[in-house]
């Protein structure tokens, strides 16, 4: 199994988060790595959706896990003999509220995928997790 996790303290709301978390489509708004993403049906326990990475050829299907409002949300892709999985995370904290994403690749050939994709989930998930935070300040402030 491979892991990697990214937090960034914000001073928005957990609401205001948590708004652009249930907006599946416009999470390209704050990830970078995105060209596109689907949601079928409410942003619940068991919804399906799409993730369409920039460069990929096509889409992949996703499903949310676990979703407890305002606190956190999981989603998984089912890859040849591998899962990808993303926890994301919100604690409010003295300073505002901690915003944590993690990665997970396991499964048979967990190795081949983290060889291929970890060091850019590596380097890209700061960023997201960054730019989650300042849209949703500067979404709040409006």
């Amino acid at each position: 199994m491979w892991t990697t996790k990214a937090s960034a303290t914000s001073s928005a709301t957990p609401a205001s988060l948590w708004a652009l978390w249930q907006d599946v489509s416009h999470w390209k708004d704050w990830d970078d790595s995105l060209a596109a993403s689907t949601l079928s049906g409410e942003f619940s326990t068991g919804s399906t959706g799409t993730l369409q990475p920039k460069g990929a050829p096509h889409a992949m299907p996703f499903t949310l896990l676990e979703v407890s409002p305002l606190e956190s949300f999981s989603n998984e892709t089912t890859l040849p003999s591998a899962t990808l999985h993303f926890a994301h995370h919100l604690e409010q904290t003295e300073s505002g509220t901690l915003v944590t994403h993690q990665v997970t690749i396991s499964g048979p050939v967990w190795q081949d995928y983290a060889t291929r994709m970890g060091a850019e989930l590596e380097r890209d998930l700061p960023q997201t997790v960054a730019a989650l935070a300042r849209l949703a300040e500067q979404r709040q402030a409006q």
